[in-house]
């Protein structure tokens, strides 16, 4: 089994971190850059599992807030 850790891609508080305070730590979503990081960790995670036959596709865990799940969207 292996581990597979991805961490939000760029959000816009990482840009701009007065975000934190206008509209929240959890509502930071990605900037168009961290969307290209997140789209780019999916191609990488399908080239690994298909060239990997004997490896399933992993269990995801993220938390709620809106940076995690716009990256997971990406990836997908």
């Amino acid at each position: 089994m292996r581990l597979i850790i991805i961490r939000h891609a760029l959000s816009e508080a990482n840009v701009d971190v007065s975000k934190y305070v206008t509209i929240g730590d959890s509502n930071n979503g990605l900037t168009d850059l961290g969307w290209t990081q997140a789209i780019a960790a999916g191609k990488f995670l399908e080239q690994y599992y298909e060239a990997d036959q004997t490896q399933q596709w992993p269990y995801v865990f993220l938390s709620a807030y809106q940076r995690t799940q716009e990256t997971l969207s990406g990836v997908v």
